[in-house]
Protein backbone atom coordinates (compact mmCIF):
# COMPACT_ATOMS: atom_id res chain seq x y z
CA UNK A 1 0.00 0.00 0.00
CA UNK A 2 2.76 2.39 0.95
CA UNK A 3 4.03 2.04 -2.84
CA UNK A 4 1.01 2.89 -4.15
CA UNK A 5 0.69 6.31 -1.97
CA UNK A 6 4.08 6.85 -3.14
CA UNK A 7 3.47 6.75 -6.67
CA UNK A 8 3.18 10.07 -8.53
CA UNK A 9 0.41 8.87 -10.80
CA UNK A 10 -1.81 8.33 -7.56
CA UNK A 11 -0.69 11.69 -6.26
CA UNK A 12 -1.68 13.24 -9.86
CA UNK A 13 -5.06 11.56 -9.96
CA UNK A 14 -5.93 12.76 -6.52
CA UNK A 15 -4.60 16.55 -7.07
CA UNK A 16 -6.88 16.40 -10.31
CA UNK A 17 -10.32 15.17 -8.11
CA UNK A 18 -9.73 17.32 -5.18
CA UNK A 19 -9.27 20.15 -7.46
CA UNK A 20 -12.61 19.51 -9.19
CA UNK A 21 -14.27 19.03 -5.76
CA UNK A 22 -12.85 22.78 -4.76
CA UNK A 23 -14.27 24.10 -8.28
CA UNK A 24 -17.37 22.56 -7.54
CA UNK A 25 -17.93 23.97 -4.32
CA UNK A 26 -16.40 27.37 -4.69
CA UNK A 27 -18.92 27.62 -7.50
CA UNK A 28 -22.00 26.29 -5.92
CA UNK A 29 -21.80 29.00 -3.49
CA UNK A 30 -21.01 32.05 -6.01
CA UNK A 31 -22.65 35.08 -5.89
CA UNK A 32 -24.34 34.60 -3.31
CA UNK A 33 -22.18 33.85 -0.18
CA UNK A 34 -24.42 30.79 0.83
CA UNK A 35 -22.92 27.05 0.31
CA UNK A 36 -25.24 24.63 -1.61
CA UNK A 37 -27.83 27.97 -2.51
CA UNK A 38 -29.41 28.26 -5.74
CA UNK A 39 -27.91 30.85 -7.98
CA UNK A 40 -31.06 32.48 -10.34
CA UNK A 41 -29.03 34.21 -13.33
CA UNK A 42 -30.58 37.84 -14.26
CA UNK A 43 -30.42 39.23 -17.78
CA UNK A 44 -29.41 42.74 -18.03
CA UNK A 45 -31.67 44.46 -20.54
CA UNK A 46 -29.38 46.47 -22.87
CA UNK A 47 -30.64 50.21 -23.30
CA UNK A 48 -32.61 50.63 -26.49
CA UNK A 49 -31.63 52.96 -29.08
CA UNK A 50 -32.71 56.56 -29.06
CA UNK A 51 -35.01 57.26 -31.99
CA UNK A 52 -32.31 59.78 -33.27
CA UNK A 53 -29.32 57.45 -33.38
CA UNK A 54 -31.01 55.18 -35.40
CA UNK A 55 -32.17 57.62 -38.03
CA UNK A 56 -29.15 58.95 -38.18
CA UNK A 57 -28.18 55.53 -38.96
CA UNK A 58 -30.92 54.99 -41.11
CA UNK A 59 -29.79 58.03 -42.98
CA UNK A 60 -25.88 57.17 -43.05
CA UNK A 61 -26.34 53.73 -44.22
CA UNK A 62 -29.22 54.76 -47.47
CA UNK A 63 -26.13 57.68 -48.14
CA UNK A 64 -23.66 54.31 -48.30
CA UNK A 65 -25.70 52.80 -50.26
CA UNK A 66 -26.44 55.32 -52.55
CA UNK A 67 -22.50 55.84 -53.29
CA UNK A 68 -22.20 52.21 -53.31
CA UNK A 69 -25.04 52.68 -56.83
CA UNK A 70 -22.62 55.10 -58.01
CA UNK A 71 -19.41 53.56 -58.10
CA UNK A 72 -20.92 50.46 -59.00
CA UNK A 73 -22.80 52.37 -62.17
CA UNK A 74 -19.19 54.22 -62.73
CA UNK A 75 -17.61 50.85 -62.50
CA UNK A 76 -19.84 49.41 -65.46
CA UNK A 77 -19.48 52.88 -67.59
CA UNK A 78 -16.05 51.70 -67.39
CA UNK A 79 -16.81 48.22 -68.44
CA UNK A 80 -18.61 49.46 -72.06
CA UNK A 81 -15.81 51.75 -72.80
CA UNK A 82 -13.16 48.47 -72.61
CA UNK A 83 -15.71 46.29 -74.36
CA UNK A 84 -18.36 47.83 -75.98
CA UNK A 85 -21.46 46.50 -73.97
CA UNK A 86 -22.46 46.26 -70.34
CA UNK A 87 -21.83 42.35 -69.15
CA UNK A 88 -25.53 41.09 -69.74
CA UNK A 89 -28.19 39.58 -66.96
CA UNK A 90 -30.39 38.69 -70.30
CA UNK A 91 -32.44 41.32 -68.87
CA UNK A 92 -33.04 38.91 -65.34
CA UNK A 93 -32.36 40.35 -61.85
CA UNK A 94 -29.19 38.79 -60.20
CA UNK A 95 -27.05 40.41 -57.88
CA UNK A 96 -23.58 42.15 -58.28
CA UNK A 97 -21.35 39.50 -57.97
CA UNK A 98 -22.99 38.27 -54.25
CA UNK A 99 -21.72 34.67 -55.82
CA UNK A 100 -19.06 33.95 -57.68
CA UNK A 101 -20.85 32.76 -60.69
CA UNK A 102 -22.80 35.94 -60.79
CA UNK A 103 -22.91 37.79 -64.34
CA UNK A 104 -21.81 41.40 -61.93
CA UNK A 105 -18.76 39.21 -61.36
CA UNK A 106 -17.94 40.51 -64.95
CA UNK A 107 -16.97 43.79 -63.71
CA UNK A 108 -13.68 42.77 -61.21
CA UNK A 109 -11.93 42.53 -64.51
CA UNK A 110 -12.41 46.45 -64.13
CA UNK A 111 -11.93 47.25 -60.95
CA UNK A 112 -11.34 45.14 -57.53
CA UNK A 113 -13.52 48.04 -55.31
CA UNK A 114 -16.46 46.69 -56.66
CA UNK A 115 -19.26 47.50 -54.35
CA UNK A 116 -21.08 44.14 -53.66
CA UNK A 117 -23.78 44.77 -50.53
CA UNK A 118 -24.03 47.15 -47.73
CA UNK A 119 -22.78 45.07 -45.29
CA UNK A 120 -26.14 43.14 -44.85
CA UNK A 121 -27.79 42.81 -48.29
CA UNK A 122 -26.73 42.49 -51.88
CA UNK A 123 -27.05 45.03 -54.56
CA UNK A 124 -29.43 43.96 -57.34
CA UNK A 125 -28.84 45.12 -60.97
CA UNK A 126 -30.44 44.08 -64.19
CA UNK A 127 -29.25 44.91 -67.63
CA UNK A 128 -29.45 43.97 -71.70
CA UNK A 129 -26.13 44.33 -72.87
CA UNK A 130 -27.14 48.27 -73.71
CA UNK A 131 -28.92 49.21 -71.01
CA UNK A 132 -29.02 48.29 -66.74
CA UNK A 133 -30.46 49.16 -63.52
CA UNK A 134 -29.11 49.05 -60.34
CA UNK A 135 -30.96 48.39 -57.11
CA UNK A 136 -31.28 48.38 -53.51
CA UNK A 137 -33.15 48.16 -50.44
CA UNK A 138 -32.93 51.60 -48.23
CA UNK A 139 -34.85 52.57 -45.11
CA UNK A 140 -36.65 55.57 -45.51
CA UNK A 141 -38.44 56.24 -48.65
CA UNK A 142 -37.63 58.65 -51.14
CA UNK A 143 -40.13 60.68 -52.95
CA UNK A 144 -38.14 59.30 -56.71
CA UNK A 145 -36.05 56.46 -55.87
CA UNK A 146 -34.85 56.48 -59.62
CA UNK A 147 -36.97 52.74 -60.22
CA UNK A 148 -38.74 52.75 -63.57
CA UNK A 149 -38.42 48.98 -64.53
CA UNK A 150 -39.79 46.07 -62.64
CA UNK A 151 -38.06 45.49 -59.41
CA UNK A 152 -36.38 42.19 -58.59
CA UNK A 153 -39.12 39.66 -56.43
CA UNK A 154 -36.67 39.42 -53.60
CA UNK A 155 -36.97 43.46 -52.93
CA UNK A 156 -40.97 43.21 -53.16
CA UNK A 157 -42.56 45.46 -50.81
CA UNK A 158 -39.08 46.87 -49.15
CA UNK A 159 -38.20 50.97 -50.01
CA UNK A 160 -36.26 50.63 -53.13
CA UNK A 161 -33.24 53.15 -54.91
CA UNK A 162 -32.59 52.65 -58.33
CA UNK A 163 -29.75 53.76 -60.66
CA UNK A 164 -30.32 53.50 -64.78
CA UNK A 165 -27.72 53.53 -67.19
CA UNK A 166 -27.52 53.23 -70.93
CA UNK A 167 -29.83 53.52 -73.39
CA UNK A 168 -33.13 51.54 -73.65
Amino acid sequence: MQGVILDPRYWLSLAVLVGVIVVAVVRDGEGNGAPGATVVPTATVPAAATPNATATAAVELDQKRSADLAAIASILEEYRAAHGSYPSTKDEFGTVCDMPFDSGCQLLSTSWKLPRNDGKYPYWWRSTGKAYTLFTRVETPLANNGCTVTTPPALAGLYLMCRNGGTR
